[in-house]
């Protein structure tokens, strides 16, 4: 995963804002159970730049803490050096 991180990459969810070394820290207490994205969209910024738009329901836990969700998401992507790196990743639970 670490990879395709920029170095300048920022995670923006409901625990706050994270860096490339805290979301990598952050997702080692993460075991998911499952994952279904729906509804992509993605949206060209810029010929370097991508926009991918979103939605995740998820499931499984923080450490020993279960957790179940469904938030919409956004993650930019740019090019970088013939890679494709994710810039930002932003999301936002969905309210029931």
């Amino acid at each position: 995963m670490s990879e395709v991180l920029a170095q300048d990459f920022t995670e923006i969810i409901d625990d706050g804002v994270f860096d490339k070394a805290q979301i990598l820290s952050y997702l080692d207490h993460i075991t998911l159970n499952s994952y279904t994205l729906s509804g992509l969209k993605v949206k060209r910024i810029a010929p370097d730049a991508v926009l991918l738009i979103y939605q995740v329901s998820e499931s499984g836990k923080y450490d020993d803490h279960p957790f179940q969700q469904t938030v919409n998401a956004a993650s930019l992507w740019m090019k970088r050096d013939e890679q494709w790196q994710n810039v930002l990743f932003q999301e936002t639970p969905v309210s029931n």
